[in-house]
C-alpha cells in the first residue's frame, strides 16, 4: 500500500522466487490502530481480490511493517529499526523480513511455509431482526416486523446461504359503501442468498425465495351487518436484496428491498362487488439488524 519505489523494487525482488505477482496500491495505508486497520485491510483485499496487504507506518526513529493474511484474517507487525523513507539496504532487508514473515501464510510455496495461523471461523448462524413498510396496493401500505435466522457457509469461494424469517403487521383497514373490516398476512418466508463485500464495511446480500401467506378478512356488511371471514393460503416468488454496514465483525445493519409476485390475486368479493383487490405484484422495503450468533 503506497509504498516508495525503493520499497517496492526490493519486494518484488524478493518476491520473485515465490512465482507471486506483487500490485502497488496507491490508496493511502490502512493505518497502525486495530481493529480499524484490520479491517481497512479487509477491504482492500476484497476491492484487489489481493492474498496479502502490506504497508508500512511511520514511527519517529522507527517504522512498522504490517501485513494482512485475507485467508487466515491475520495481522502480523514487525518493527523496523530505522524511520521512513527507507533506503536501498534497509529496503533489501525490510523485502526479506517481510518474506519471512509471509511464512506463516499460506502465499508461502509449502517447502518454505511454517505453521499457518488457522483462519477465524466467520459466524455460520445469524440471527435477523426486522423492520419495513411493505405495498399491497396503491395507497394501501402496511408496517411489518419479523424475525428471521440465516445459514452461511462458502461454495467455491463464495459466500452463499440459507434463510427462514416469519413477519405479520397490524393489517390493513378495508372501507367501502357495503364493507368494513381489516384484512392481514402472517409470512414464512425460506430463501437462497449469497453475500459479497463491497468494500471495507459495505455488504451485499441478494436473496431469492417464496413465501407462504395465510391471509385473513374480517368484518361486516352493510346495510344488515352481517360478519364475514376468509382466511387463505397463498404463495408468491420473491426477489430482493440487503446493502448493509459492518458494525462489527458479527454484527451488520442495512437496508433491505424487495418485491414479490403473488401466484394468483387477492380479490374478495360480497355478491357481485369486490371488497379488496391486491396487486399481484408487492414491494417492501425496510431496516434490517443481523448478528452473528456462532
Amino acid at each position: 500500500m503506497d509504498p516508495t519505489d525503493t520499497l517496492a523494487r526490493a519486494i518484488t525482488i524478493a518476491m520473485t522466487p515465490w512465482d507471486l505477482d506483487v500490485v502497488r496500491a496507491a490508496s493511502g495505508p490502512p493505518g497502525a490502530t486495530l481493529p480499524a486497520a484490520e479491517q481497512r485491510a479487509r477491504g482492500v483485499a476484497a476491492d484487489l481480490r489481493a492474498d496479502v496487504v502490506v504497508w508500512v507506518t511511520p514511527g519517529g526513529e522507527q517504522s512498522v511493517l504490517w501485513f494482512y493474511d485475507a485467508e487466515s484474517q491475520h495481522v502480523g507487525s514487525r518493527v523496523v529499526d530505522a524511520p521512513l523513507p527507507y533506503d536501498e539496504p534497509t529496503a533489501a532487508a525490510v523485502a526479506l523480513t517481510l518474506k519471512t514473515l509471509l511464512r506463516t501464510s499460506a502465499v508461502a510455496p509449502p517447502a518454505e511455509r511454517l505453521a499457518v495461523p488457522r483462519a477465524r471461523p466467520e459466524p455460520a448462524v445469524h440471527l435477523e431482526a426486522m423492520a419495513g413498510l411493505r405495498l399491497l396496493a396503491p395507497r394501501t401500505a402496511e408496517p411489518r416486523g419479523g424475525i428471521g435466522v440465516a445459514w452461511w457457509t462458502r461454495l467455491a469461494g463464495l459466500r452463499a446461504g440459507l434463510g427462514m424469517a416469519v413477519t405479520l403487521g397490524p393489517g390493513v383497514d378495508i372501507g367501502s359503501e357495503i364493507f368494513t373490516g381489516r384484512y392481514t398476512d402472517a409470512s414464512l418466508s425460506p430463501s437462497v442468498r449469497a453475500r459479497f463485500d463491497l468494500g471495507q464495511r459495505i455488504v451485499l446480500e441478494p436473496h431469492i425465495g417464496g413465501t407462504l401467506h395465510v391471509t385473513t378478512l374480517d368484518g361486516v356488511v352493510a346495510p344488515d351487518l352481517g360478519g364475514i371471514h376468509a382466511s387463505r393460503i397463498d404463495g408468491s416468488l420473491d426477489v430482493g436484496a440487503v446493502i448493509a454496514i459492518r458494525l462489527a465483525a458479527n454484527l451488520d445493519v442495512g437496508v433491505f428491498a424487495s418485491t414479490s409476485y403473488m401466484t394468483r390475486y387477492q380479490t374478495y368479493t360480497v355478491g357481485d362487488r369486490n371488497v379488496l383487490d391486491l396487486s399481484s405484484l408487492t414491494g417492501e422495503l425496510g431496516l434490517r439488524l443481523a448478528l452473528g450468533v456462532f
